[in-house]
């Protein structure tokens, strides 16, 4: 496993939740902004994600329809 995607889940699953990556207030060293300018995430264009110009790596009629497999 690459060292950022362990990086990414020791930070993501810490112990003290006032130090968990993603949920500090914005502007501090655990914000949301701390988590998409993470290593593991570098090169990823959130906005392009939030206005749906990329495309998901599993289709979506799958995800969709993922609770219908029988």
């Amino acid at each position: 496993m690459p060292l950022e995607a362990v990086d990414l889940i020791d930070k993501l699953l810490s112990m003290n939740p006032y130090e968990r990556l993603g949920i500090g207030e914005k502007g501090k060293q655990y914000d949301y902004e701390a988590l998409k300018n993470h290593k593991f995430f570098e090169g990823l264009n959130f906005d392009r994600i939030k206005a749906g110009k990329i495309s998901p790596p599993i289709p979506r009629d799958i995800i969709d329809n993922i609770d219908k497999v029988e």
